[in-house]
């Protein structure tokens, strides 16, 4: 797909109440005579319109979209955050279990570092995967040592206490935190926790460190089964 965009009003809608003939029709609508393309994604009954013409928009069929999770640009939206790395990979080491010597995880956040050009201690806050499981914990938690190492002040937090585990959109409902937080200032408390585990060697985020002085840039974890590592690094819009 080619990138020669003018406009792009929408990108990347999961679900929506719309059927297909009015979403094409409001996107018809908004783009005018300007776009010269639409990109809609992750659902089969909404396509890829690669030409200003609605009824070319409906004869298009699997051939021609592209199927995504729920990314999405709007033109003119006031920009909230800034993503400046972002480092993935797989690590292959068990259909479910997290890798106990956090490795992949740590290679993941420093990809991410290393795109985004920053050192480990520019880090402010890192938005964990945080499953409150005893193997994740764990194993995340050596993994932040890795890149960190023990004695980092970097805090680290999980919003999943608040949340649950929201699975497949986890990582995106924990990029919209991370992005607030470093819009307020304000770290996510760690709810929930009243004994932090031993293995843990993480400086949590607690209701005394929730303001902390600095709150720049940030890394949201998201590590799935299967050994899937992705890492997001955002900065302070400003």
């Amino acid at each position: 797909m080619q990138n020669n965009f003018e406009t792009v009003n929408v990108l990347g809608l999961d679900f929506i109440k719309a059927t297909q003939t009015e979403f094409l029709e409001q996107l018809k609508r908004d783009s005018q005579t300007k776009a010269n393309r639409f990109i809609v994604t992750a659902n089969p009954e909404i396509v890829l319109a690669a030409k200003d013409d609605l009824a070319y928009a409906k004869t298009i069929r699997s051939a021609d979209y592209v199927t995504a999770d729920g990314i999405g640009i709007i033109k003119g939206a006031k920009i909230l955050g800034e993503i400046v790395g972002y480092g993935s990979n797989c690590d292959a080491f068990h259909m479910t279990a997290p890798d106990p010597t956090g490795e992949g995880a740590a290679m993941a956040m420093q990809l991410a570092l290393d795109e985004a050009k920053l050192k480990p201690a520019q880090v402010d806050y890192i938005n964990a995967h945080g499953t409150a499981t005893k193997a994740n914990d764990a194993a995340e938690a050596k993994a932040i040592n890795l890149v960190f190492g023990e004695d980092s002040r970097v805090l680290v937090g999980s919003t999943k206490a608040m949340t649950g585990h929201l699975l497949g959109a986890a990582g995106a409902i924990e990029a919209i935190a991370v992005v607030a937080s470093l819009q307020k200032g304000r770290s996510p408390v760690n709810i929930g926790m009243t004994e932090q585990d031993k293995e843990c060697k993480v400086n949590v985020v607690t209701q005394a460190k929730a303001h902390p002085e600095k709150l720049e840039y940030a890394l949201s974890n998201s590590l799935g089964f299967g050994g899937h590592n992705a890492v997001l690094a955002f900065r302070k819009w400003s």
